[in-house]
């Protein structure tokens, strides 16, 4: 393994426009101009985010994209994906080894380096191994790696470890697609006889094959619960006809999310930590964006993405499709991916649902926290007007107290 430094940035144009429609820190809808770009991963909170273009990036509000090299999916062949811890500080990729072959990789934020996790020696075209997900601790990365040569496997590595394979059914191509928090679960898929993927998951060098009741086989696992009990994917559920977004757990098997709201093949991309929302897609075909995104959202079904957004407060521009989500925060407010404008012209995307924050009325000091200089303040001034009455009530008593007390500590 070695560290490798990030490329230079200043020539990178990925980037090409960036509109932003802010509601302070009410919800708000981010979208930038990418041709050729995808926002793939965000941390647990929605905070920050991270995708590919030409390089990696990472994303915050505060530093827009912030670009780290890498040789991502789709340079030279390359293969792989980009996801990022739930504390957002560490993030997976590829990078161009010694022996200029692509290797799987952990970036760091906080020392701004790549650090390569390992081959097994082999390789087929310039791929080595593949990182396709992280878990939530930082501390696993899963994906794809040649044990031979262009001999494909699903791939795990945790810190202080190494990397090994993960099962194959008859030893035939199987890849992993992301893991859950801690890194116990691992789930992609596994080839089949018929030719096609079917979904899988390994827990403990276990492989479980993915079906619904009937014994119908799915596609492929894309996301799961942090704790692991539910895998949600893509599948075909009559016979190989109709591709649709599924929900498996170990009692009921796989069952479709719902009937499909575009009639046209769906896929399921991402999903919260407790998989209340699941981020979706349907489309016919290419381009990427040439479909629609939905969120799948527990009790209510598919809702549109720009319908989501519009509901809680946010101007859509004109022409504006949010097509291709491809991942949602740990807390389910935060969805990422790529779209199109009205012309067409690809872009990238940050859903951003958290509602306003709650007035930090007890501040009264307007330090950020409240706490025992305002509860001074305040009881310097109880029985009078001014400082410390906080409901405005034009006197500072114990229902001013009663509010100090109740938002103390940090203000949101």
């Amino acid at each position: 393994m070695g560290t490798l430094p990030v490329t230079d940035l200043r020539s990178c144009s990925l980037l090409l426009a960036l509109a932003v429609a802010s509601r302070a820190s009410a919800a708000d809808l981010t979208v930038i101009q990418a041709t050729g770009g995808f926002m793939t991963g965000v941390s647990g909170d929605g905070s920050v985010v991270v995708g590919y273009g030409a390089q990696y990036f990472y994303w915050t509000k505060a530093t827009g994209s912030i670009f780290i090299g890498g040789i991502p999916p789709g340079i030279q062949g390359a293969g792989g994906s980009a996801q990022i811890s739930t504390d957002g500080t560490r993030l997976c990729g590829n990078v161009l080894n010694d022996l200029g072959k692509v290797e799987a990789a952990t970036h760091d934020i906080a020392a701004g380096a790549w650090q390569t996790i390992g081959t097994l020696g082999f390789n087929c075209d310039i791929n080595s191994s593949t990182a396709w997900g992280i878990s939530g601790d930082g501390r696993t990365v899963v994906g794809g790696v040649y044990p031979s040569f262009c001999t494909h496997r699903a791939m795990k590595w945790s810190e202080g470890g190494t990397m090994g394979t993960l099962f194959s059914w008859f030893g035939w191509t199987t890849r992993a697609n992301g893991t859950n928090a801690d890194g116990s679960l691992v789930f992609g898929w596994q080839d089949i006889d018929t030719g096609f993927r079917q979904g899988c998951f390994w827990v403990n060098g276990v492989q479980t094959r993915l079906a619904s009741p009937t014994g119908v086989r799915m596609g492929e696992a894309q996301c799961s619960t942090d704790d692991g009990s539910v895998v949600f994917g893509f599948g075909d559920f009559n016979d190989g006809q109709g591709r649709v977004p599924f929900r498996w757990t170990a009692a009921s098997k796989a069952v479709p999310l719902g009937p499909d709201p575009e009639l046209a093949p769906g896929y399921a991309t991402g999903c919260s930590a407790d998989g209340s929302v699941v981020s979706c897609f349907f489309r016919w075909g290419p381009p990427a964006v040439s479909g629609e995104g939905y969120a799948w959202i527990q009790e209510r079904g598919f809702v549109a993405l720009e319908v989501l957004a519009v509901e809680n407060g946010i101007t859509v521009p004109d022409g504006l499709r949010l097509s291709l989500p491809l991942d949602v925060s740990a807390d389910g407010k935060t969805i990422v991916g790529a779209g199109r404008d009205a012309v067409g012209q690809q872009v990238i995307f940050v859903l951003d649902l958290h509602p306003a924050s709650a007035p930090c009325t007890a501040d009264v000091n307007f330090d950020g926290t409240v706490d025992g200089l305002d509860l001074g303040l305040l009881l310097g001034n109880w029985g009078q007007s001014g400082v410390g009455d906080i409901d405005n009530d034009g006197v500072v008593t114990g229902f001013d107290l009663g509010a100090l007390l109740g938002q103390w500590g940090p203000c949101p």
